[in-house]
Parts: C-alpha cells; structure tokens; sequence
C-alpha cells in the first residue's frame, strides 16, 4: 500500500511529507511499507542538511516540539538541543533518502 494513510502518529505523517515534498515526490507515491522505501529516492547535501534544520527547528519549538518529541520517538520531553541533533542524526541515518554527494 503507497502513501500514508496507515500511519497514525501525525507527528510523522508531517516529518515524511516534508521529506517528500523537499525532493519534488508525491508522499501518496511511496510504499512506506516497503523495507527499504528510503532507498528510492536521492536528494543533494544540501537538501539534507536543509532537512536536518528543519527537523531541528521542527522538534526544538517550545510545547510544541515536546509533544512531538513524544509522539515520533517516544522520548523525554525534555532534550536539549544537543540530544534533539542527535536524534535528528540518527532519524537521518535509518530513514533520510540515500545522497548523493557533488
């Protein structure tokens, strides 16, 4: 089944349609029930790192992002910055698209 409509958690229905939309692919066009549905596309060093700020900045605003925080990853809602960038490091490395460096 493509698209998002099994995934519950709106937390990561709003991180995996940014990821989508930043390289131009309809997310309802992705089997994300596929084992390896991150392996399908590309996107550029830059888009990466655009889309680290973005998760970043995404889990780092105040109430807001606390309540993300424990939705997507069941974490404390207390990170700091530094614990909220390794997170985002490690979300990057399981389920970021492969890159392509220039």
């Amino acid at each position: 089944m493509k698209g998002l409509s099994h995934f519950e958690n709106k937390t990561l229905v709003e991180i995996l349609t940014h990821m989508c939309e930043m390289i131009g692919v309809d997310p309802n066009e992705v089997d994300f029930k596929s084992q390896s549905w991150f392996t399908e596309h590309t996107w550029s060093e830059n888009q990466q790192d655009e889309f680290r700020q973005w998760l970043i900045d995404y889990f780092s605003v105040k109430k807001e992002g606390k309540r993300r925080l424990r939705d997507i990853a069941r974490f404390p809602s207390l990170m700091n910055k530094q614990e909220i960038n390794k997170l985002t490091g490690m979300f990057l490395l399981d389920y970021g698209w492969r890159c392509k460096y220039e």
